[in-house]
């Protein structure tokens, strides 16, 4: 099965829901984050996050950064994202729910097709996790948003998590490790203050 191939958290979560929320949207929003968060789930007192019934997870380790790929530069902002048709892993609730959030249409994909789905035009954008290639692609291909857009996709994205927190999809426990790391990270982030 194709899936199979896929490092995704969202497939563990039905048998781990602690580790099936290590990538939610925004929750690591960079290398020093990813690093905390993965030392601290390499300590001893971590091994109870990573047992559930009769599932243990054997390993967690970072596969590489999420990132939208859209063949249409003139898309950058959330807000231009509305009403296009954005490849998603049909089995990921949490990506399904993000698409929606922005006003976008989800086309359900899966490994086995969604990179053509993306090189093929039948949907405007897509997402992949890349791990290995981040340093192959070129620099003038990279958009990089102003701070301001990136403080609205920052409040974007935690409001998807705590929806998604609050429907039972995420475990609280993860989302807190998480938001304690950015916090330690960062102190001056809006969500730091309460």
């Amino acid at each position: 099965m194709d899936d199979e191939y896929w490092p995704a958290a969202s497939r563990a979560r039905e048998f781990n829901k602690f580790t099936g929320s290590l990538e939610a949207m925004g929750a690591v929003p960079g290398e020093q984050e990813m690093r905390l968060l993965y030392n601290a789930l390499s300590q001893p007192q971590a091994r109870q996050f990573l047992i559930e019934g009769p599932y243990e997870v054997a390993g967690v380790f970072p596969a590489g950064a999420i990132y939208l790929h859209t063949r249409d530069r003139s898309i950058d902002s959330v807000q231009k994202l509305q009403g296009k048709r954005i490849a998603t892993l049909d089995y990921d609730n949490a990506s399904v729910r993000l698409v929606r959030h922005v006003g976008a249409s989800v086309v359900g994909s899966n490994s086995a097709n969604f990179a053509g789905k993306f090189n093929n035009g039948s949907v405007d954008q897509a997402y992949d996790i890349i791990a290995e290639a981040e340093q192959g692609i070129p620099e003038h291909v990279w958009m990089h948003p102003p701070q301001e857009d990136v403080d609205e996709y920052d409040r974007m994205l935690r409001q998807v998590r705590m929806s998604l927190l609050e429907d039972d999809v995420f475990d609280e426990r993860a989302i807190k490790l998480m938001r304690a790391i950015r916090c330690r990270v960062d102190g001056a982030r809006s969500e730091c203050a309460s």
